[in-house]
């Protein structure tokens, strides 16, 4: 694991070591994670709205594409390094085949589903962040027409203003 510097004091943390549920947490950890996962869609749907390819598209701002970075990344990080872990420390302790097993890999399915879906908010968050308020508006007239009769993006890199 690495080191973090705290935002507010810039002193450096040393990560904190896991705690670790046991085997007869799996329903919460379940519920959790089904939970989280239904959130990650709503905000991806809404997400979709921003997609540059729409040609209804809705434009954010880059405080919101950069935040929403912020938090998914770090979401993507746990699941990565908590969720799963606690998946597969909790079959090493079960046996296959038993209801229990069952329910943890059916968790452990659960947190990999939930990873691409963070990792599809990510993808599409990236692709949005070229297109933000801040980045329409240093666009000169030309190739705001442009873009609005080709399609954003169609022009590559931005020309003299």
């Amino acid at each position: 694991m690495t080191h973090k510097r705290s935002r507010r004091s810039g002193a450096v943390r040393t990560p904190r070591q896991p705690t670790w549920q046991p085997v007869a947490a799996v329903e919460m950890l379940t519920a959790v994670v089904a939970e989280q996962l239904a959130h990650t869609r709503a905000q991806l749907a809404l997400m979709e709205q921003a997609r540059p390819t729409r040609p209804d598209a809705r434009i954010l701002d880059d405080h919101t594409i950069s935040e929403t970075l912020r938090v998914y990344q770090q979401m993507a990080e746990d699941y990565r390094d908590l969720f799963a872990e606690q998946g597969r420390r909790s079959q090493a302790e079960t046996t296959p085949g038993t209801p229990t097993r069952q329910a943890i890999d059916a968790y452990a399915e659960l947190v990999d589903t939930h990873l691409a879906a963070l990792d599809d908010m990510l993808a599409l968050t990236r692709q949005i962040q070229g297109h933000t308020i801040e980045k329409t508006m240093t666009k000169n007239d030309l190739e705001l027409g442009i873009e609005a009769i080709l399609g954003p993006g169609y022009l590559l890199k931005p020309g003299p203003n």
